[in-house]
């Protein structure tokens, strides 16, 4: 699933009377806002509480991959850099694909946010001939800061399967010699053979 749910449980704790406590979470690649809940109970008192929190960082990347690619595409994926502190002006943005199923042609580049609180590119991606999962992870780093998404996709064949066949007779004692057409996907193709007499 690319969309993970973000959702923490911590606890049970307890808590001394008129004291106080800090909790930390981590949560990587997440921009938007979460609710916060908090539920107590003591020996004959129960109570709850919950809140809505901005969640951010000083600097933030996202693509907008589809969830499939076709073996043979060429692509052209939005990636968009938030910033969330003034102090940031260069951005160096990397992408890699770490299966070998995809070319990346501009793998790497500075962006300017001096200006801007955020900014989108474009990555152009060269899909190869084989079939299966390709994984990209795209870093975004200004300073002290970085911001990551690492992105699963299948890669698949445009195509349902397909055939062709052909036919020879070839007399008692006589040999001869037939040419061979392929077509398709190189990791796709098969040649069968079948000899029958009587």
């Amino acid at each position: 699933n690319r969309f993970e749910p973000v959702v923490f449980h911590a606890g049970p704790f307890t808590l001394d009377k008129k004291k106080t406590k800090d909790h930390h979470f981590y949560i990587r690649n997440y921009i938007g806002r979460l609710r916060v809940m908090v539920v107590a109970a003591g020996t004959s008192q129960f109570g709850s509480s919950e809140e809505n929190v901005r969640i951010a960082s000083p600097l933030m990347v996202q693509t907008q991959l589809p969830r499939a690619l076709n073996v043979s595409d060429t692509v052209n994926v939005p990636i968009t850099i938030f910033k969330d502190d003034e102090n940031i002006s260069k951005v160096q943005l990397s992408i890699q694909e770490k299966n070998g199923k995809i070319q990346i042609l501009n793998p790497s580049s500075t962006l300017d946010l001096s200006t801007e609180e955020q900014i989108t590119t474009t990555a152009q991606l060269v899909i190869g001939d084989d079939a299966g999962e390709a994984e990209l992870s795209i870093n975004a780093s200004a300073g002290s800061h970085n911001s990551s998404e690492d992105t699963k996709i299948f890669i698949t064949y445009p195509y349902g399967y397909t055939n062709t066949g052909n036919y020879y007779t070839i007399s008692s004692g006589d040999s001869d010699s037939y040419p061979v057409s392929s077509f398709g996907f190189p990791s796709t193709k098969n040649l069968d053979i079948i000899v029958s007499g009587r």
